[in-house]
């Protein structure tokens, strides 16, 4: 008759990976607390749909927004300078 002996070592793998996901859980919930009606709860919004529209992107396969293959001609970079001026101009008065 063939006995069973518990490993042990997948057991504490198991609990180990349990407590670190209650620990990441747990500081993710801080951090969230810590920024919630600041600027900084904006921003961090801002760049998680940027990362999120980067994603789509690739998974999308457009390259134009997620690869290399944005280049901008000069005409193009002097009409969004000019945009900027005046959008800071407007946002003074």
């Amino acid at each position: 008759m063939e006995v069973h002996i518990p490993d042990y070592r997948l057991a504490l793998r198991v609990m180990l990976s349990v407590l670190d996901l209650l620990l990441v859980t747990y500081l993710i919930y801080r951090v969230l607390r810590l920024i919630r009606g600041t600027r900084a709860q904006q921003v961090l919004l801002g760049l998680v749909l940027v990362v999120m529209a980067f994603f789509g992107a690739r998974l999308l396969g457009l390259k134009m927004i997620y690869g290399g293959g944005f280049h901008m001609s000069a005409k193009s970079r002097s009409l969004i300078s000019y945009a900027r001026v005046e959008l800071a101009s407007w946002s003074t008065n």
